[in-house]
């Protein structure tokens, strides 16, 4: 039973020791910031052909 608690302790640990700064470097700075796009191109096709409709909105286009 205790080497069952021990593997688990050692599992536990290397576990966070893993993600615990994935998780801290990823939501650091970045949490209720919005992340507003550049460039959006949006395009209409029907199988293999050419598009039906094509559209293309820069930075100052776009709309929050």
């Amino acid at each position: 039973m205790s080497k069952y608690l021990i593997g688990g302790v050692c599992m536990f640990f290397l576990i966070f020791v893993i993600w615990f700064p994935l998780v801290l470097f990823a939501l650091g700075n970045t949490v209720g910031k919005p992340n507003l796009p550049n460039d959006v191109t949006i395009e209409i096709r029907l199988g293999p052909y050419q598009p039906i409709y094509s559209m293309s909105a820069q930075t100052g286009n776009i709309q929050r």
